[in-house]
């Protein structure tokens, strides 16, 4: 730049002094352009890899149902694929069973009707369906989303209501403890705060796994959370499959971080290696949801729901 201003000055030796001043001024405001220019994108990718905050020029949320203060959880366990007869869901084939789920599927609509009835009763809920693209077989579509189609293909959600606009998806979701812990950032996302409220609607067999352990290891009042269990008939109590492959390792292992059983679980459920997006978007659960301690202990950091009550935190292991 100074050699171009050495330039100018001597081409300018023979010019008039008005076409002198307006070429220095030419240079100037050049010069100040891209001074500034410079300082704004190193502004702008600053702001980016610093957490990825909000720039000047994004818009800020508007949140879909910013009243809202109770999450409704429908835990979804597998992928229906569809069917245009007079009873979606109702058969076997429509659905990607495991051979433990066998003539589950009504059970399955249950727990969609079950999540319903509770969103009608509360105005101020929303209703998550909790659960990945967990089958390969099935094809890039999640368990979630299937469970939404579901309902909307048996007309269990008018679409002129007021509960239509209150359900939503959570899709990333491969363990029960993930469908707790991500349905509340999916929450957030839809809200723009946390629940105050949780039910949480699944097995009854699961519920010393979801109320007793996964409610525990994120410190969420008991008080504020509700467990509405429906099993499949002969399901009425925790088997032995139970207490090997989940009451067991997440006992040991709270968030499913190290237990070898958890962890190849969750591998084997996300087969389109997807990874969620709730790290930014909920900045307050951060540190909860990178936490892991191989001793078993709680992770206790702040959390947003900690001002519900002072005496609902557990000891550490």
């Amino acid at each position: 730049m100074a050699a171009s201003f050495g330039t100018a000055r001597k081409w300018s030796l023979g010019c008039s002094p008005v076409i002198q001043r307006l070429t220095l001024s030419i240079l100037l405001l050049t010069t100040l352009f891209l001074t500034l220019s410079s300082l704004a994108s190193r502004e702008i990718v600053t702001s980016f890899t610093a957490g990825r905050k909000l720039s000047r020029t994004t818009p800020i949320p508007v949140y879909p149902f910013p009243e809202a203060s109770h999450l409704i959880i429908v835990a979804c366990h597998a992928i229906w694929h569809g069917y245009a007869g007079e009873h979606p869901g109702e058969s076997a084939t429509e659905w990607n069973l495991k051979p433990f789920q066998q003539d589950q599927q009504i059970t399955f609509i249950n727990h969609i009707q079950l999540g319903l009835n509770a969103a009608i009763v509360d105005e101020e809920s929303l209703l998550v369906f909790s659960g990945g693209q967990t089958s390969r077989k099935s094809g890039p579509i999640s368990e979630a989303q299937s469970y939404y189609n579901l309902a909307n293909a048996r007309k269990m959600i008018e679409t002129d209501s007021n509960v239509s606009l209150r359900v939503t998806t959570e899709e990333f979701a491969k363990d029960s403890f993930e469908n707790l812990l991500f349905s509340i950032c999916r929450f957030h996302e839809f809200t723009g705060q946390y629940p105050d409220r949780i039910t949480f609607v699944t097995h009854e067999f699961k519920r010393e796994r979801i109320q007793g352990l996964h409610r525990a290891a994120i410190r969420f009042p008991l008080h504020k959370f509700r467990l509405i269990g429906r099993d499949a008939p002969g399901e009425d109590s925790p088997t032995g499959e139970e207490y090997l492959n989940a009451l067991e390792p997440f006992t040991r292992d709270p968030y499913g971080c190290f237990d070898e059983t958890l962890v190849s679980k969750r591998k084997s459920r996300n087969p389109f290696l997807r990874h969620d997006s709730y790290f930014d978007s909920c900045p307050e659960l951060r540190g909860l949801l990178a936490f892991c301690s191989q001793a078993g202990a709680f992770y206790l950091g702040d959390l947003p729901w900690d001002n519900h009550t002072a005496s609902q935190l557990p000891a550490t292991a």
